[in-house]
């Protein structure tokens, strides 16, 4: 088996909710930070030119955040006034969604933070809100490419011809320093479709936690086995799929301009759509 150095292209994609991400022609490092963000839930009306005194029209002189802003609880959202100031402040940690016509601020508190990881070393090529793309080089193992999708440092499987499906999966370094026996990768592969390597992680956890109550049962040593993967599967969800269901209604209600176009056309292949909708 040879090995071989050679240019790669890396295309990580972005949650919703980005915050910041990388620039074209930035140079990163493996774990570079490519994009951060925040995923929240439903908005918040805060009446904002009514308790200033104000028309809606002069919201926008006196408004000391842009829409999109992350917000900290107590910072100043809008000020008026110098001897006699009045003010608007943030009641909780968000991000400034929409400011209405009619002068209130629409915020909505984060409940988690992001971010996205370089795989490989390189360059920004491509740096949209969707994805950002890094070209540089990596050792190959006959079409085994050593960046994974996933955590730096995995395996991202290869195919044998062009015609196949490049399913890149992360379960034969999971099971790396694991001793086992008659275990199908491609099968669990198949299986495993939409999870992440921490679900992977928590899938190759289990099936040990069951080898380990086997052998204080019985006193016999054995190795993890096929019936032991397969098992802890169907007892993992992928961690993936609430973010699926969040960008599923987002798109639904959300897509007029067509910009999530590439997301529609995701959720729609079958894998997902099975997983999302359970048939």
């Amino acid at each position: 088996m040879s090995l071989r150095h050679g240019t790669w292209v890396v295309e990580h994609p972005l949650p919703l909710g980005l915050g910041e991400r990388a620039v074209v022609g930035q140079s990163v490092a493996l774990g570079a930070t490519l994009g951060a963000g925040t995923v929240v839930r439903g908005a918040v009306r805060v009446s904002c030119a009514r308790r200033l005194g104000i028309q809606p029209a002069d919201l926008g002189r006196v408004l000391r955040v842009e829409v999109g802003a992350l917000i900290t609880k107590g910072s100043v959202l809008a000020r008026i006034g110098r001897r006699f100031p009045r003010a608007v402040t943030a009641p909780f940690d968000g991000r400034l969604v929409h400011v209405s016509a009619v002068g209130d601020l629409w915020l909505a508190p984060v409940v988690e933070r992001w971010l996205v990881r370089s795989t490989m070393a390189g360059q920004v090529v491509r740096a949209t809100d969707a994805a950002v793309t890094v070209e540089g080089s990596a050792w190959s193992v006959r079409a085994m490419a050593a960046y994974g999708p996933d955590a730096i440092g995995t395996l991202a499987m290869g195919v044998a011809g062009p015609a196949e499906e490049l399913s890149p999966h992360g379960l034969d370094v999971r099971l790396r320093g694991v001793e086992t026996s008659g275990v199908d990768l491609r099968a669990l592969a198949r299986a495993s479709e939409l999870f992440t390597g921490a679900d992977l992680r928590a899938t190759v956890e289990r099936a040990l936690d069951d080898v380990i109550e086997t052998v204080l049962d019985t006193g016999e040593e054995i190795p993890v086995g096929q019936q032991h993967l397969t098992s802890a599967l169907a007892q993992v969800t992928p961690s993936a799929l609430d973010w699926l269901a969040r960008a599923r209604d987002y798109v639904e209600f959300s897509n007029a301009s067509g910009q999530w176009t590439d997301v529609e056309s995701y959720l729609g292949q079958r894998a997902v759509r099975r997983r999302l909708t359970g048939r």
